[in-house]
């Protein structure tokens, strides 16, 4: 889901140029590069950027369709795995969305208490 909520993104906001996937072993784990040729993400709006209906780009965004959750819930998704999101940009030239995700599929605290909630469910 978080990969193709990038994907989605890097399409959405790429008129003419690339859209590139990668993916590449790093620390112990998998880091997946979604990079695009687009519109690029004004450095001001990259602190706010994964925060719930934050949207870098106002009435571009709307017009493109989004509500402006797709990246929240990235973040999300990635650190309930116990990974990281980060993403590099520039107006104009496009942006660079990296997930890093642990090999061993190790589960953060957040995790746990997740799937013992829906073990709890499935056995009430």
């Amino acid at each position: 889901m978080a990969l193709r909520n990038l994907i989605t993104n890097a399409v959405k906001f790429t008129e003419r140029g690339d859209v590139r996937i990668d993916a590449q072993t790093r620390d112990g784990g998998v880091e997946f590069r979604v990079t695009d040729t687009g519109i690029g993400i004004p450095s001001k709006a990259l602190p706010a950027l994964f925060k719930p209906f934050a949207q870098a780009h106002g009435i571009e965004s709307r017009r493109r369709g989004g509500a402006g959750l797709g990246l929240h819930l990235v973040k999300r998704l990635v650190e309930i795995l116990g990974g990281s999101v980060e993403v590099e940009s520039q107006v104009g030239r496009g942006s660079t969305f990296r997930i890093w995700l642990p090999r061993d599929g190790s589960l953060t605290p957040e995790r746990k208490r997740t799937e013992q909630t829906q073990h709890t469910r499935v056995a009430a």
